[in-house]
């Protein structure tokens, strides 16, 4: 089975000069915890997700309408292309230790997969397991 399969194609996006009080705002409009960030091609140059405006924000006592998502987002990450099989995206989740990924076409996203969705597939439990376990913080599964 594919990415394509089973990603969801809706895609909310942010730009790295976005205010993070957009960001915040969008991700309370859509009820989600995470947004990929775009350059003006499309193309995914970090995440941003309520943790980050938690832990780079609030904490830090720094106004969210004069942040930019650039200075908080998350820089490194991992993407998946669209034509990948489903186990690899799990695999890619547990060492890259996320919960979801942006899926990818030609650089340019087009989705989302989460580990709920491969759960939900049925014929990925192990994988999605594995996945599960690495993300955990100090996880000492063993691998079969």
């Amino acid at each position: 089975m594919k990415v394509k399969d089973i990603c969801s194609c809706e895609t909310l996006t942010v730009t790295g000069q976005d205010t993070v009080k957009e960001a915040a705002g969008k991700m309370a409009k859509h009820n989600v915890g995470a947004l990929p960030v775009v350059d003006y091609s499309g193309r995914v140059i970090g995440m941003i997700t309520d943790r980050d405006i938690t832990v780079r924000v609030t904490a830090e006592g720094k106004d969210a309408s004069r942040c930019s998502v650039c200075d908080v987002m998350t820089h490194d990450v991992s993407c998946v292309c669209m034509d990948a099989d489903v186990a690899s995206a799990a695999k890619m989740m547990g060492h890259a230790r996320v919960r979801r990924l942006p899926v990818i076409d030609d650089g340019r996203i087009v989705g989302f997969i989460s580990l709920g969705d491969i759960s939900r597939t049925g014929k990925y439990d192990m994988e999605a397991g594995h996945a599960l376990c690495e993300i955990s913080s100090k996880c000492t599964c063993k691998k079969h």
